[in-house]
């Protein structure tokens, strides 16, 4: 979290300065980009076995409903 500060406030800087700014702003826009589709990976990989069962219970209720008679 340390670290994740130091570069926040560096590129904060940075763009105060006007040093280089769109190369700055273009470079944080790819840190963020690149954690979000991290995250997104993470998320996918570890909730695949969640989605699975899920998707079994939802499947499950769907032909018990079907089975029933109408009325």
């Amino acid at each position: 979290m340390k670290y994740a500060i130091f570069i926040i406030a560096i590129f904060m800087t940075l763009d105060q300065l006007n040093f280089a700014s769109n190369i700055v702003n273009l470079a944080f826009l790819f840190i963020i980009a690149g954690l979000a589709v991290a995250f997104a990976i993470a998320f996918g990989i570890g909730g695949r076995d969640f989605a699975k069962n899920q998707l079994a219970k939802m499947e499950k209720k769907m032909k018990e409903e079907d089975n029933k008679p109408n009325m």
